[in-house]
């Protein structure tokens, strides 16, 4: 809701003639598949379909529906109107409908994992890559923004991942997860918080604090795979990715305690 709340304002305070884009419509959309995907797992024989729709069905939905306006606006200043747009409405629900079938033949035992994999692979290229045009390196200054640019392609790598290695599933999920959405929620949120308090300076800096948070992070994934691709250690990886991303979320907190507080003065 941080990262909606942040295009909605960004949208409606940079004119009223602005076309709400197209991509948006993921929103409810992934907040609809969450309900259904819960009301689902009530049913016999349908529980670990509602499950992946309600734990990796709406996360998936909402990074790609905010990313394809939110990654452009923070890391190039490219303004939400309908002339970026990549694609027509009709082409999101259609889009969409692929995305919640594509859990629908996951859950078939006669057809290959990979095969719904696949699916929201080429959705992810679609609707966030060619969206929100991630090729392009950010044309403003700072760390936060470099960040923002490197979660987004989370998503896409860890669908990637699980495309070609599907024996793998809890590795790939972990770059979506933590990678993707983790780590986009840390910097979207470090965005939101400065930028509503004025700190342009802090937008264009490299604060240390914030290389922790992203080291940290990367720590967390790579001791996330570790548990499994060295299981007879599984539960000592488990512990430091638990210490790595708590110790992200204490960074963030350490690194914006002083813009909360609204405290000025160097940069951490």
């Amino acid at each position: 809701m941080v990262l909606l709340h942040f295009v909605v304002s960004r949208t409606a305070s940079a004119g009223k003639n602005l076309t709400a884009p197209p991509s948006l419509i993921w929103i409810p959309l992934a907040l609809a598949i969450g309900v259904v995907g819960a009301a689902v797992t009530a049913l016999p024989g349908w529980h670990g379909l509602g499950k992946v729709l309600v734990l990796e069905g709406v996360v998936a939905a909402l990074v790609m529906g905010l990313g394809a306006v939110m990654v452009p606006l923070i890391t190039r200043a490219e303004p939400t109107t309908a002339a970026n747009t990549r694609a027509p409405l009709w082409a999101h629900l259609v889009g969409v409908a692929l995305f919640v079938i594509s859990f629908a033949l996951q859950s078939q035992t006669w057809l290959p994992p990979r095969l719904g994999y696949a699916i929201r692979l080429g959705l992810a290229l679609l609707v966030l890559v060619g969206g929100a045009q991630l090729w392009k390196w950010p044309t403003l200054p700072g760390l936060n923004r470099r960040l923002v640019l490197i979660a987004a392609w989370g998503l896409p790598l860890g669908y990637g991942l699980l495309t070609l290695w599907p024996e793998q599933r809890s590795l790939g999920l972990h770059v979506v997860f933590l990678g993707g959405f983790g780590l986009l929620a840390l910097t979207v949120g470090q965005h939101v918080v400065v930028s509503h308090s004025g700190r342009a300076d802090w937008l264009a800096a490299w604060p240390a604090t914030t290389w922790a948070m992203a080291l940290l992070t990367a720590a967390a994934i790579f001791a996330r795979a570790a548990m499994q691709l060295d299981p007879t250690r599984y539960l000592n990886w488990m512990t430091v990715a638990a210490v790595a991303f708590i110790g992200a979320g204490a960074c963030w907190l350490w690194g914006m305690a002083p813009v909360l507080l609204g405290r000025t003065g160097s940069i951490e």
